[in-house]
């Protein structure tokens, strides 16, 4: 019986997140799903990532397309300049660690638009380029044209004023998207100069804080608001902890079908200290 086909449902794409993070092997995810191993694959590089920068990547990208201001996106621009959107923002964002306020986020979106809009300018210029290429060889052709009456001749001279002016129209149009290129560099250097401005001044207002350690602690039992902030914090960093532990100490099948703890429990432990016991005594 062959490989199922089609796109990934949501059922199957739920399972090959939760068996990719219990550790399981392509293999068995499609031997699981009845799917092609190449196929499973590719789904898990794009949508999941094979390595921890790619799947910070992947998490960043997937923030940005839950806000209703990705389907605006998706309204405004086609799917090749949505995948340059991304790949912008998601560079950008990561330079920023995710320390972003929200009218930097305002700037971030603008600038990767600018981006998008400029390469489409670019685009735009090359096919102008080439059709004054084909408007200057029609030209080359008509002047050499032969005529042998006088309706030839007329007909010649309009065909060359008529070429003349679409290569004049052309031109003219190549001009007013440079201008516009220029535009959206300028606004592009300007919006790169404030975000850089402006982290940097957020760095230097950390680097210069005056914040100890006794202050910190003051501030706990001095601040009632700041203090429920914090234990909601480390609450979170407690629940984290003690589910990734659960976590890994579950058994994970390799590539060489061994299956084995991520980590060293004591229970394992005590297990081979018993074994050794046993064989001590033995002896």
């Amino acid at each position: 019986m062959g490989y199922n086909k089609g796109r990934f449902t949501i059922a199957e794409q739920d399972e090959i997140h939760q068996m990719r993070e219990r550790g399981y092997t392509v293999a068995k995810i499609s031997e699981s799903l009845n799917r092609d191993p190449d196929s499973v694959d590719k789904w898990i590089e794009k949508n999941l990532g094979k390595t921890k920068e790619d799947q910070e990547k992947i998490a960043i990208a997937n923030e940005l397309r839950d806000t209703p201001y990705y389907r605006e996106l998706k309204r405004q621009f086609s799917d090749d300049d949505i995948e340059i959107f991304e790949m912008h923002w998601m560079e950008l964002w990561k330079q920023f660690k995710n320390d972003v306020f929200h009218t930097e986020s305002m700037q971030i979106m603008d600038l990767c638009k600018l981006e998008v809009m400029m390469n489409k300018i670019r685009r735009e210029v090359r096919m102008d380029e080439e059709r004054k290429s084909q408007l200057i060889d029609m030209l080359g052709d008509e002047r050499d044209r032969e005529t042998t009456t006088d309706e030839e001749l007329r007909d010649k001279r309009e065909n060359l004023m008529d070429l003349n002016r679409q290569l004049d129209s052309v031109s003219q149009a190549t001009d007013k998207k440079e201008e516009r290129y220029e535009k959206h560099l300028k606004e592009k250097n300007n919006i790169l100069k404030t975000l850089k401005g402006t982290r940097d001044q957020r760095i230097k207002n950390i680097e210069e804080s005056k914040d100890t350690w006794p202050g910190f602690l003051k501030r706990i039992s001095t601040d009632p608001e700041f203090r429920e902030q914090m234990a909601k914090e480390w609450e979170k960093v407690r629940i984290a902890s003690n589910y990734k532990k659960i976590n890994m100490a579950e058994p994970i099948e390799y590539e060489d079908g061994s299956v084995d703890s991520p980590v060293l429990r004591p229970e394992d432990f005590d297990d081979t200290r018993d074994k050794e016991k046993v064989h001590y005594d033995n002896d």
